[in-house]
């Protein structure tokens, strides 16, 4: 295993790496988010971010449908969502932690 998570199922190819920045009310650092086409044609994301005022990783995961990015934190509550430029090349969403700490925030990222 190459550290994949097993939410991204086996055979899965990635579609692309965005990387870019988030801010929040209380937090702010760096996103990567990682696209995956699963086998079943479905398109599934992970992600974290990460920040100096942030005493963990956060991490979090989702499906996307049509354009949009939806999902939500591992080990953490809260949710992320996202858009695709029309030209799939950047993307821009919102999020909303709950625990173990509050945030919310927007977040924009670049692909690689």
């Amino acid at each position: 295993s190459c550290g994949a998570s097993k939410f991204i199922p086996e055979g899965s190819q990635s579609i692309g790496v965005y990387e870019g920045s988030f801010f929040g009310e209380r937090f702010s650092g760096s996103i990567r988010v990682h696209l995956y086409q699963a086998l079943d044609g479905s398109k599934l994301f992970e992600g974290n971010f990460e920040g100096e005022s942030l005493d963990v990783a956060v991490y979090f995961r989702g499906k996307m449908a049509g354009n949009t990015l939806e999902g939500g934190f591992s080990a953490a509550s809260g949710t992320i969502t996202g858009q695709f430029s029309s030209d799939g090349n950047q993307v821009t969403g919102d999020y909303s932690l709950t625990s173990p700490s509050t945030d919310t925030g927007t977040w924009k990222a670049k692909k690689k």
